[in-house]
């Protein structure tokens, strides 16, 4: 499986291998293992909505088994890239 990370501002795309091992991390968390940085003042503690994606989705919050419930492909939008 898949994980397609788009930023709005650059059109940038990149593309991340899945492993059962990544589907209870968050999103925040999987993109910053991978050197992806997204945007959070509160470390993931869900108080600051800096690492939102695809318009209202916190990465913090989210994990990637969450997003694997949905059509794939897996896709993650965020404003920078």
């Amino acid at each position: 499986m898949q994980l397609q990370l788009r930023g709005k501002a650059s059109g940038k795309t990149q593309i991340f291998d899945l492993e059962a091992k990544d589907l209870e991390k968050s999103v925040l968390d999987f993109l910053r293992e991978r050197g992806t940085p997204m945007a959070s003042s509160c470390n993931g503690r869900q108080q600051c909505n800096k690492c939102l994606f695809n318009t209202n989705k916190l990465g913090c919050a989210t994990t990637i088994a969450e997003l694997s419930h949905e059509k794939p492909p897996l896709y993650i939008e965020i404003d920078y890239l």
